[in-house]
């Protein structure tokens, strides 16, 4: 028995494209708008040149022949102190290596006065800080000065002292000078706006 198998095989292939076209697509940044930002204005300061005062043209206040209510000497012998201020209240060694400038050259002790501090060596008793009391005065030449003095009162008294110490921002305190031909300065504490002390003070 014959079986002719005829096996045709069609082999039908077929291809099919499918072209895809991809789309390119170009990202820009873009910057954002620049803030219109203000730029601040510069401050105004004013500025005023301040130039210091000429310590020669700084006012002289004799404190050496100042007196305290006119007749208690700030500068005296022992005696002479003692008649006037009355025994001290007490007694004080300073610390010598602590003293920046004293009035003596040799050692000398500090004596305390009715709330104020004397430097005596000796036989001299000289003053190094007076304390001003309520009602007590102290005059030299044509000024007299209090406890009621105040730093309005001071710059009509000594202009060039009190422009020299707002130059350095001070309105706290003062230097006039001692003589002309002196580095000594007496310095005027003012506090509230009110004199309370005047000490002698020597360069260091």
């Amino acid at each position: 028995m014959y079986r002719v198998l005829c096996l045709l095989m069609l082999a039908a292939t077929t291809g099919c494209y499918s072209n895809q076209s991809a789309e390119e697509t170009d990202q820009v940044a873009v910057a954002a708008p620049a803030e219109n930002l203000e730029a601040p204005e510069e401050r105004n300061q004013n500025m005023e040149t301040r130039q210091d005062i000429s310590w020669e043209t700084v006012e002289i206040f004799d404190f050496s022949n100042a007196k305290v209510n006119k007749t208690m000497p700030l500068y005296a012998t022992r005696q002479q102190f003692e008649n006037a201020w009355g025994k001290p209240d007490s007694l004080a060694t300073p610390d010598y290596d602590a003293v920046c400038a004293a009035q003596f050259d040799d050692e000398f002790e500090y004596i305390y006065a009715h709330g104020s501090r004397f430097e005596r060596c000796r036989d001299s008793v000289v003053c190094d800080l007076y304390n001003f009391q309520p009602g007590n005065t102290m005059t030299s030449g044509n000024i007299t000065l209090s406890a009621a003095t105040t730093w309005q009162d001071a710059k009509k008294l000594f202009p060039m002292a009190v422009q020299q110490a707002e130059n350095e921002g001070r309105t706290d305190v003062i230097t006039l000078r001692d003589a002309k031909e002196s580095d000594a300065g007496i310095r005027l504490q003012f506090r509230d706006g009110k004199l309370v002390s005047i000490s002698y003070n020597l360069p260091c």
